[in-house]
């Protein structure tokens, strides 16, 4: 097989991956301010089933679609249920485990701010919070991930 005729397999390889780590960023977001398994496979497929992909690049459509389905559910406004803390952690890589802990508030800040890099503005218009108060939150989310680590730390 010459270069020329084995170059489309390994463009659909290609497209088959960025889409999977579209869907990995998408469904993690999601986990993150929901903490439900559940919730966020709804917010995933919700987002694919409304998304209009010819309006920009497939893993920003699908995040943002994402985010969005996610937080109109009521579970991104809850706090976590031990047992809703254990399977989504379990889905989870471990230095994301942490966020889970977080108050609401706090976890969509800081996983909209620093984990998604949404701007402060974005943020305050998608949870209906003054632009200030998404900062003060991903902040404090920020610390109190850092009291987390250095209390654990300490008992190793």
């Amino acid at each position: 097989m010459t270069e020329v005729e084995s170059r489309p397999t390994e463009e659909i390889e290609a497209a088959s991956f960025c889409a999977c780590g579209a869907l990995n960023r998408a469904f993690t977001a999601a986990l993150l301010l929901t903490g439900s398994v559940r919730q966020s496979e709804a917010a995933v497929l919700e987002s694919i089933e409304s998304a209009d992909f010819g309006r920009g690049a497939l893993a920003q459509v699908l995040l943002c679609g994402t985010i969005q389905a996610a937080l109109v559910s009521r579970a991104a406004n809850a706090e976590l249920q031990p047992e809703q803390l254990k399977d989504a952690s379990s889905l989870l890589p471990a230095e994301l485990r942490r966020v889970l802990r977080l108050p609401a508030p706090a976890r969509q800040c800081f996983t909209l701010r620093l984990l998604a890099g949404l701007t402060a503005k974005a943020c305050a218009r998608l949870l209906r919070f003054e632009v200030c108060q998404v900062d003060e939150a991903a902040i404090l989310g920020a610390q109190m991930l850092a009291g987390m680590i250095e209390s654990e730390d300490t008992w190793v």
